[in-house]
């Protein structure tokens, strides 16, 4: 297992507040010359997709580019579904299994790197909304990672629009993107709210059944080419899981006045490519879409 440091190699879909700082690493950049990064992630909804990268210094930035020349083998559990040259993109028609293994070995200039990774099965849910509050009941104690949990509005010409803002007062909620404000939304709801996703954690996950939450509607966006709003309950394996938290605590940590910032030293993200950097990582995603309401 590694980290990768200063190395954004893939974005989840959650809305990230990037630092406005310029922090310098510090670390030789020439120890990155040629690094392999390898991207990609496993659902049941999608085609196999793999990406491949190399990472290339200059002067005080990095440059990506794609991996030529490779040679890529797929494992599902201990079946080879894919042998052959890659060159930078490797799409399969094929969709992952909930439950399966992947395990990736790419052969590149005389190294090996490698990585493995489950695809979970999906959470048993079920999602209510009353007065505006959406209701989650779940099962969550059936699955062995954290469950990520997020609301959008999904327009007609399929564009989605993240909110920002879930407020909820339901306990066991990881708080790593707890926010608090001055005003109260409802007495129900009181005046925290979680900024992009709720996370249930590995700690806690055993002891939920239950979450409340209501997202903040913003009221400048123009409701009438809205299709609906899609509550999502997201399980990933455990690399998923540490590679986006600790994404969101390296973009969204400096998120304070400037003298806070000064003293502001960045996270680390997650990667579990051996000899490389990057997430293989395998998720599975439940949704439920209810109309707009005024």
């Amino acid at each position: 297992m590694k980290s990768c440091i200063y190395i954004l190699v893939l974005l989840i879909s959650i809305l990230i507040t990037s630092c406005e700082y310029d922090y310098q690493p510090d670390i030789k950049y020439s120890q990155y010359q040629g690094i392999v990064i390898i991207n990609s992630y496993l659902s049941p909804k999608n085609d196999v997709k793999i990406e491949l990268y190399r990472i290339l210094p200059v002067k005080n930035r990095f440059e990506y580019t794609g991996l030529k020349g490779a040679f890529l083998t797929l494992y599902e559990d201990n079946d080879i579904i894919y042998e052959g040259d890659c060159d930078s993109i490797l799409i399969l028609d094929h969709k992952p299994k909930e439950g399966m293994t992947y395990r990736v070995k790419v052969d590149y200039d005389s190294v090996a790197y490698a990585a493995s990774t489950t695809v979970p099965h999906k959470v048993t849910s079920d999602v209510t909304r009353e007065n505006g509050m959406y209701i989650i009941t779940s099962l969550f104690s059936e699955i062995p990672s954290p469950v990520w949990i997020t609301a959008s509005l999904v327009f007609t010409e399929d564009s989605v629009i993240q909110f920002q803002e879930l407020y909820s007062k339901s306990s066991l909620l990881d708080e790593i993107n707890k926010e608090t404000v001055s005003y109260v939304i409802s007495p129900d709801l009181g005046n925290i709210y979680y900024n992009g996703f709720i996370r249930v954690n590995k700690v806690n996950i055993h002891n939920v059944d239950t979450i409340v939450f209501r997202p903040l509607l913003n009221r400048s966006l123009i409701l009438k080419d809205v299709q609906c709003i899609r509550i999502s309950v997201l399980s990933g394996s455990i690399d998923y899981d540490q590679y986006n938290r600790s994404s969101y605590q390296f973009f969204s940590g400096n998120l304070g006045n400037e003298f806070s910032a000064f003293f502001y030293q960045p996270k680390t993200i997650y990667s579990n490519i051996v000899n490389g950097h990057g997430i293989f990582a395998g998720y599975t995603e439940r949704y439920y879409d209810f109309p707009i309401t005024q």
